[in-house]
This record gives C-alpha cells, sequence and structure tokens, in this order.
C-alpha cells in the first residue's frame, strides 16, 4: 500500500513540474523561434548603399556631360580642366577642354547636371588657315538658325563689326527663354564665337 501510494506522489509530482516547465519562456516557442527585426532586417542606410553624394553629380560627371555636348570624343581633346565655383549663386563645375579648332567652356550644375551656360571659340591659327568663304548677312542668319532648335529669321539680331582685318557680324536671339550670343566670321564664313545661357539670372 505504502509503495502504491509513492508511485502516486512521484506520478503528481512530475505531472506538475512538466507542466510548469512547458509553459516557462525556456519552453515558450513564440520568445524563440520569432525572429528580432530589430538586428536582422538590413538597412538602407547600411555603407553597402552605393554614395550619391548628397544628389551631387561628381566632378567626372560634369565632364562627361561637357564632351557629350560638345559632340567631342575624349580623345579628341586636351587641356581638359575643370574645378567647383559658385556661379550667380549656384554651385557648379567649371569644364574647360580644346580641340583642334575649338576651346570650349562648360558651366554644370553640380546638383542635378544641368549644363547652365556654355561656349566656343575658335583658335585663331586654325581661322587663318581657313580658305576665304565669304557669306552675306542673310547667308550668316541662315548659318545661326542651323544651329539654333526652334529658331526662325526673324528672331536673329545682327550687326555687321571689323576685327582683326575681318569683316564679322555680331549679333543674340532668345528662344524659348535661352539667351544666345555669337560672332560670324563673314570672310571665312564660320560661326567665330558661340555663347548660351540656358539659365536667367
Amino acid at each position: 500500500m505504502k509503495k502504491v501510494i509513492a508511485v502516486i506522489c512521484i506520478l503528481v509530482i512530475g505531472f506538475i513540474g512538466g507542466f510548469y516547465l512547458s509553459n516557462s519562456s525556456l519552453f515558450n516557442s513564440s520568445n524563440n523561434q520569432k525572429p528580432s527585426t530589430a538586428s536582422n532586417t538590413p538597412s538602407t542606410t547600411t555603407s553597402n548603399k552605393p554614395a550619391t553624394n548628397n544628389g551631387n553629380i561628381t566632378e567626372d560627371d560634369a565632364k562627361t556631360i561637357a564632351l557629350h555636348d560638345a559632340k567631342v570624343s575624349p580623345n579628341g581633346i586636351y587641356n581638359m580642366r575643370s574645378h567647383a565655383e559658385n556661379y550667380y549663386g549656384v554651385d557648379i563645375y567649371d569644364v574647360e577642354f580644346d580641340t583642334e579648332d575649338k576651346q570650349f567652356n562648360y558651366n554644370i550644375d553640380k546638383q542635378n547636371g544641368d549644363i547652365y551656360s556654355m561656349d566656343y571659340e575658335v583658335d585663331d591659327r586654325y581661322l587663318r588657315n581657313l580658305p576665304d568663304n565669304p557669306i552675306s548677312e542673310q547667308e550668316a542668319i541662315d548659318l545661326v538658325v542651323q544651329n539654333i532648335s526652334g529658331a526662325q529669321a526673324s528672331d536673329i539680331k545682327l550687326r555687321r563689326d571689323h576685327d582683326d582685318h575681318y569683316t564679322e557680324y555680331e549679333g543674340q536671339a532668345i528662344i524659348n527663354n535661352i539667351r544666345y550670343e555669337f560672332t560670324i566670321n563673314a570672310d571665312k564664313g564660320i560661326i567665330k564665337e558661340w555663347d548660351v545661357d540656358y539659365k536667367t539670372h
């Protein structure tokens, strides 16, 4: 009889102990199997994300933009130089380079890569070696119209001038809020200087 009572007591104690352990935190699946979202979720701001330089373009980006707009190959230029500066309150990259026949200058918005302004000038030595190809004032206007998208002859303002023994036409036009200024060598029949301002100041 005493052995039976002892066995019953052991079974009761074992049952109570098992019930307690099954409800303890050690065996609670809701605490052990649920992943920690605080430490395991990847962060979009970690160092593995490519740097965007605060949204600004790089100096090399600005050079690429300038060359693309000028329609010249990196192999066809020399004396390329660039630096950052503030232009009428806008942070820009000033990019300059030379080709066989021209000197180019670009001001490119550092934040979005827009071309703020650009200009080029034909090299004097190159100009002197060109054969004469005289053009009239109307032909000079037509030449400018060919180089400005959406321009008409009535948009072009010209005045005749002389410089370094050459006859020139100096002029300007404003098309779609873009200002163009230019000098045409009337004796050689080419645009000598070309200046485009895409932004109003």
